[in-house]
């Protein structure tokens, strides 16, 4: 039965209640053999890459243990196409062009000692994937937790799960961990990718402004249910004049 589509911003801070599977094997996702077939090539372009460029703090530093330690840097976001560090990435950005389910792609790194707190994702729309890229050590030492069920990352294979769900990851070690986060469309959500992207951007502009002004922090409920409704269909319209203008 197909679960109905679902998004943190109309529920937050009620978590989502599916009765989809924590953990999705790799095989059932279509786009994982494209990764895994040119692991070789892509971990070389990844390492030259960010030798020569700085990955960002993730914006919702509230959820990373002491405000520090996991840093991203975008292919896509939600729809959004940063061309500029695609052309620098071309292996990874010939994957993104073959296949349009992927929503999201980018390189993640997360410090040593560093713990990303339990949290969930913004819907139920997306399988999430981590691809390890260089992983330092395995369980207990490092590793993500959906619900109660742990896993180990492993270099050149993904972890795909239900982001929905509360998660965390942990590297208790003393080298960086690096994956590839990559967000597929469910199949039966691709007649709503549009809606999907724009909602899930939407929801993020938001986090981030609460992240910053107690204002939108004290007043979330009510700039939620009158913000939102407007401020989707114009960041619709957004997504799609940044991608035909190549902005990024």
């Amino acid at each position: 039965m197909k679960a109905p589509l679902w998004f943190s911003l109309w529920s937050f801070p009620a978590p989502y209640e599916g009765n989809e599977p924590a953990y999705v094997d790799e095989i059932n996702i279509t786009c994982t053999e494209a990764f895994t077939v040119q692991f070789d090539s892509i971990r070389k372009e990844v390492h030259a890459f960010l030798a020569q460029r700085e990955t960002k703090p993730y914006f919702k530093q509230s959820m990373v243990a002491h405000g520090k330690g996991y840093h991203t840097l975008s292919l896509a976001w939600w729809g959004i196409q940063f061309n500029k560090n695609q052309e620098d990435l071309p292996v990874l950005s010939s994957i993104l062009k073959c296949h349009p389910e992927l929503l999201t792609l980018s390189i993640n790194v997360l410090d040593s000692n560093s713990r990303i707190l339990p949290h969930m994702g913004d819907t139920n729309a997306i399988y999430r994937g981590h691809f390890g890229i260089s992983i330092p050590a395995t369980l207990p030492q490092a590793g993500i937790r959906v619900k109660e069920a742990e896993q180990s990352w492993k270099e050149g294979h993904f972890i795909w799960f239900m982001d929905a769900y509360p998660h965390e990851t942990w590297n208790h070690t003393s080298e960086q961990r690096i994956v590839l986060l990559a967000d597929v469309l469910r199949p039966e959500f691709s007649n709503q990718k549009k809606r999907i992207c724009a909602t899930v951007m939407t929801s993020l502009f938001l986090q981030k402004r609460m992240e910053k002004y107690s204002f939108f922090q004290r007043n979330q409920r009510w700039i939620v249910n009158y913000l939102a409704p407007i401020l989707i269909p114009l960041v619709r319209f957004r997504i799609a004049w940044i991608n035909f203008t190549r902005k990024y």
